[in-house]
């Protein structure tokens, strides 16, 4: 734990502790630190975020459809209904094929999540997840149960995770940030899970402010 701050009761920051002048910076070194650890590809985000927070870390599925990876001349669209966290548009299909090696018309299942360590939200995600590239069992968690998306399709075998781009938003200095910006975006990452060497998931991820209200133990 990061020594000089005062720690609330269960062993957390308290959410509201960033006033001091020096605090963007603090929340800059812990962003880097926290990206990476995220550029490791034996490590799944799930796994990162649980060692950051120190608290299991729950999803609760917000959308999920399969469906067919379409790619109109006209018209860019994803078939019923489109994979896109609240407030951030999702890759455009084209990129989505592109990226993962799928032809238009492939069956896929858009997903959009948000996770939680404890009761706050600390990130909001959308993914996309060939079906044809995973076992019937898999299909079947991630049809029916709330389980993390990288921790599905490795119980199934190895998948490793390569970041694809991070985008950090301009984040606002302590003394103008609104009131309740604890779900302020400070990262976007785009990222694969590959089985060997072929994608089976295409995921991008929306870390919220409320992230580095946590304690990352790698200080301890």
């Amino acid at each position: 734990m990061r020594r000089g701050h005062a720690v609330a009761p269960e062993g957390r920051r308290s959410k509201h502790m960033h006033a001091g002048p020096s605090s963007g910076r603090t929340e800059s070194r812990s962003l880097a630190r926290f990206v990476s650890l995220l550029r490791e590809p034996e490590r799944l985000a799930t796994e990162v975020l649980e060692e950051w927070c120190g608290a299991p870390v729950t999803v609760e599925v917000r959308h999920r459809a399969d469906g067919r990876l379409l790619i109109p001349a006209a018209e860019r669209t994803f078939s019923r209904g489109s994979a896109q966290a609240e407030g951030d548009a999702f890759l455009p299909p084209e990129r989505v094929a592109e990226l993962m090696w799928l032809s238009t018309g492939a069956r896929v299942q858009f997903r959009t999540v948000h996770l939680r360590a404890g009761t706050d939200k600390v990130v909001t995600a959308s993914a996309v997840v060939a079906l044809d590239r995973i076992s019937p069992e898999e299909r079947a968690v991630l049809s029916t149960t709330n389980t993390p998306l990288g921790p599905a399709l490795a119980a199934g075998g190895g998948v490793r995770r390569v970041m694809v781009t991070s985008f950090e938003p301009t984040r606002l200095e302590p003394a103008v940030r609104p009131p309740g910006d604890a779900d302020a975006p400070v990262l976007t990452v785009t990222a694969l899970l590959c089985r060997g060497t072929v994608p089976v998931g295409l995921v991008r991820e929306t870390f919220l402010r409320s992230l580095l209200d946590w304690d990352d133990v790698h200080d301890a």
